[in-house]
């Protein structure tokens, strides 16, 4: 069939085909494998069509076991949670299966997952659970004035106008707060492709943390943010991804006022059942819903055009940890062959 069309014709057709389909494409023919996991032009296309197309959002949860390590579960339709599947067993952690990851951040399909215990050679992993395509990110040398007392974050994401995709390290201090100590933070840069890790100017803001990776919007990362010796998390702290310069951001103060921030939803748990855990907006569907997690075990769905919030049927376990994802074929080999990466779990 393939024949019978111009290849630009069929790249036009494959590109703007679910995810899901185009996996199992893959074993079609050599060149439609070579075209689906190593055209980067193809990969670039489909991404592209899929973010116009603004698909249903997959949930995935993350459980935690006692033996200390982290299995992934993912739900293909956000409304049906309770029939996610567990994921293969992760393919950098085929030996070391005892392991707990944090997930720094989801974009494009791809996931940054940084070792739960940091320790100074820990890595950075770049996975796409659909594809099953990682790279291994060693850390850069831990700065040799920094002490026990530091906390260290990592986050990543993607800025359109370079086509770069970037993962950050913070490091700061942490008894600054309530002791004496001066606020120091160290700060680096790694961008998929160059097979090393940069230092930036220092950021002068005292990062909220939480379990959660920051927001991603307009090439920019977002965080809830304070000033160095204070306890008022009043600001909000962004990460441009293209000049990669911190700006702060003020957090609303009068609604309804020019040049201020406006309420656009107010929403609230259903039918007046009351719960001790704080709703957590997880994503935007395409018919408009905007899917809430209501608790460790539920989702909740808000819809503007009613007004009306509906319940889901539970997970199969408590999560602390859920996402909206959505799958694609970009491939993080693809993106980083021409740096000199470690791709093995050997040091």
């Amino acid at each position: 069939m393939a024949e019978r069309f111009p290849e630009e014709v069929v790249m036009e057709i494959l590109s703007r085909l679910p995810v899901k389909p185009l996996l199992r494409f893959r074993c079609v023919s050599k060149s439609w494998f070579r075209l689906l996991t190593m055209d980067s032009h193809f990969i670039k296309l489909h991404l592209n069509q899929l973010i116009q197309a603004n698909p249903m959002p997959m949930i995935m949860y993350l459980r935690e076991h006692r033996s200390r390590s982290t299995h992934f579960h993912l739900a293909e339709d956000y409304t049906a949670c309770n029939k996610a599947i567990e994921l293969d067993v992760l393919p950098f952690n085929m030996e070391k299966l005892h392991r707990k990851y944090l997930v720094s951040g989801i974009c494009n399909g791809l996931l940054c997952l940084s070792d739960y215990f940091f320790e100074e050679y820990s890595k950075v992993y770049i996975w796409n659970p659909l594809t099953k395509d990682h790279i291994i990110i060693p850390c850069s040398p831990i700065p040799s004035h920094t002490i026990d007392d530091w906390w260290t974050l990592y986050s990543f994401g993607y800025h359109q106008v370079t086509n770069e995709f970037k993962v950050i390290r913070i490091m700061c201090t942490t008894k600054h707060a309530y002791t004496n100590e001066k606020f120091q933070s160290h700060v680096s840069v790694y961008t998929l492709g160059t097979g090393s890790w940069r230092i930036i100017e220092p950021m002068s803001y005292d990062i909220l943390l939480t379990i959660h990776y920051p927001a991603l919007v307009n090439g920019a990362l977002h965080w809830l943010a304070a000033r160095p010796g204070s306890t008022s998390w009043n600001l909000i702290v962004s990460f441009d991804l293209k000049d990669e310069v911190f700006r702060e951001i003020p957090l609303p103060r009068e609604y309804g006022v020019i040049g201020s921030w406006s309420i656009q939803y107010k929403i609230g748990q259903p039918n007046g059942h009351q719960s001790s855990f704080r709703l957590e907006p997880l994503g935007v569907a395409s018919s408009g819903e905007i899917v809430v997690r209501a608790d460790t075990r539920r989702l909740i769905v808000y819809s503007p055009k009613t007004n009306s919030v509906k319940r889901l049927k539970k997970f199969a376990f408590q999560s602390y940890h859920v996402y909206a994802y959505i799958g694609s074929i970009v491939s993080p080999r693809l993106i980083n062959a021409t740096s000199h990466i470690i791709d093995t779990e050997e040091s």
